[in-house]
């Protein structure tokens, strides 16, 4: 179907509504249930990506966090890349109407219908979106820095952030989901099969405003307008908070990914050297540290055989100290910086007892509160998968958790053994697997979050916060980003030595369990894939087992 000359970036709904007409010439006399059965979005999508994609004019759309609200006109061509918080049910509207024995479409808007006329009723999905939890400001910049701006001395231009890396922070029960960052995202034609709660997605579609809205629900006082308003989700979320994106097209992205990557670097020894180096000077000179923070960072689940998250490799690093005046310890204060500057996405959480005992941190829904909507609450725990979490249990002071706060540990044990959040749904509970790489920072051994490897820290110097040049960071950023992404084999030749290694440590020390043989595995996985190999190789094997060795040692000299 050949598009409409009208400008795409200006006049979306002209494309829309001239390539309907088109369908609607080629239809006729047929009715138009035929046009939505015929295509369904009359070759919309095709050309928008078309246009966005292959031509490379996405980087013309306005992001609509960047813009005031007030300045956006209605009909306009954005986009909104987050995380969905919440999915709501289908929403019924009238799709297309009979004009003068001419038919229109009402897709991709909230305009109001004219009275009396033939009509279809078409339905679409509703998917509340907010921006992604804990993603660090550099992804955010890095994301924005290709799209187009509005004029710097305009007033619809919101001041930009300076690059800092996040602070320490509170898991805010409520923090995602302040409503003037959230959007209202309607998606048409089941656009929306792939994708599921706490997904990132980057949406483009022509945004509608409050004042359209309430012209709509005034003007059209029919009885089928009525009843499909009864049950309206989106007009009990106001506009002026929360904006209506129409989507065209869409995305899925990753939170470990990041946009732009060159091609392969050109010496990954080198650079995980250097990466190497500079963590083992924000952990006070710890090499041994260094080596299992490097492989913790390249952590991911990627697959799942029940009850295992395999590839999971969570770390506690005990010997650290409280700090001052209930600050956060300078070890997790160090570390949280140091990733906060690495990884796209990530939070450093102080597990003091009035955080535990204040609010929960698994979503839950309420419906006492949200009546109309029945909104899922979201908890600290609403996290997009791949973002890490540095848990401060120096920060645990003595005292009695409530049933919050049990609640809280159970919801935090249960990410760190099998990386799943338990949603409160009031009349069930749902599990929902998850992928969020968790470090463990405690004085002694943690008690209360069992880790899968712990290292005493040994540090010979005072653990610092990373500084290095912008060209260093985007070598390691695009490092660990491309390391974590890479597939991984064992080949027959060497499972048969792995088996073999196994049933001699078995029979060496009977306390050596599938516990530590699945960790082995993993730190030989992520071993393997921190040199760029993507098949595991007897040097490495020996690495893992030798890196184990020396933890063993200090484990020792610890207890002993």
């Amino acid at each position: 179907m050949v598009a409409p000359a009208v400008d795409l970036l200006r006049n979306p709904l002209g494309a829309v509504r001239g390539l309907f007409s088109i369908a609607a010439m080629a239809a006729s006399p047929a009715p138009a249930a035929t046009l939505e059965l015929s295509g369904g979005d009359w070759g919309v999508k095709g050309v928008f990506d078309k246009f966005l994609y292959e031509e490379g004019a996405i980087a013309q759309v306005p992001h609509i966090g960047d813009l005031a609200r007030d300045s956006i006109p209605s009909g306009s061509l954005v986009r909104f890349r987050g995380m969905i918080q919440d999915m709501f049910d289908v929403e019924y509207y009238v799709g297309a109407y009979k004009d003068c024995n001419t038919w229109q479409t009402n897709k991709y808007t909230d305009s109001p219908v004219p009275q009396d006329t033939e009509q279809q009723i078409w339905d679409r999905r509703l998917l509340y979106c907010v921006p992604i939890p804990g993603e660090n400001q550099w992804m955010k910049n890095r994301w924005h820095s290709n799209a187009v701006q509005p004029d710097a001395t305009s007033q619809s231009l919101k001041r930009k952030r300076e690059d800092v890396p996040a602070t320490v922070e509170s898991m805010d029960c409520d923090s995602p989901t302040k409503e003037q960052n959230s959007c209202l995202v309607k998606i048409y034609d089941g656009n929306d099969a792939d994708l599921k709660l706490n997904d990132i997605a980057e949406f483009v579609g022509i945004v509608w405003k409050e004042s359209e809205l309430v012209s709509s629900s005034a003007s059209d006082s029919s009885a089928l307008a009525e009843s499909l308003m009864e049950d309206d989700t989106s007009l009990q979320l106001p506009s002026s908070t929360v904006p209506r994106l129409h989507c065209i097209t869409m995305r899925k992205l990753s939170a470990y990914s990041i946009p732009s990557q060159p091609g392969a670097l050109a010496d990954i020894c080198s650079v995980r050297e250097s990466l190497l180096c500079k963590l083992q000077s924000v952990l006070g000179e710890d090499r041994l540290a260094a080596e299992y923070l490097l492989l913790h960072l390249l952590s991911k689940v990627y697959s799942r055989v029940e009850p295992l998250a395999v590839g999971k490799f969570s770390l506690n690093f005990s010997g650290c100290q409280a700090g001052a005046d209930g600050s956060a310890s300078l070890v997790a204060s160090a570390v949280g910086h140091a990733i906060s500057v690495l990884l796209p996405c990530s939070q450093v959480v102080p597990l003091s007892l009035q955080d535990l005992n204040s609010c929960l941190i698994a979503p839950r829904k309420d419906y006492a509160t949200n009546r109309f909507t029945y909104r899922l609450v979201t908890g600290g725990l609403q996290l997009a998968s791949g973002t890490h979490l540095t848990l401060d249990e120096t920060a645990l002071n003595t005292g009695r958790l409530n049933e919050t706060g049990v609640k809280n540990l159970q919801s935090l044990k249960s990410v760190m053994e099998s990386q799943k959040v338990d949603y409160d749904f009031q009349y069930y509970q749902m599990e929902m697997p998850t992928d969020l790489p968790v470090l463990v920072v405690s004085c002694g051994k943690s008690r209360i979050l069992p880790a899968d490897a712990l290292v005493p820290l040994r540090c010979s110097a005072e653990a610092a916060r990373i500084h290095a040049e912008a060209s260093d960071l985007s070598k390691w950023r695009i490092y660990l980003s491309s390391a974590r992404e890479a597939d991984h084999v064992i080949e027959p030749s060497m499972q048969k030595i792995l088996e073999e290694d196994l049933v001699a440590a078995r029979q060496k020390d009977r306390t050596v369990g599938s516990e530590t043989f699945h960790r082995w595995l993993t730190m030989a996985r992520l071993l393997s894939l921190s040199y760029g190999e993507r098949s595991l190789t007897r040097e490495r094997w020996e690495m893992t087992k030798e890196l184990e060795m020396r933890c063993a040692a200090r484990l020792r000299e610890t207890t002993a």
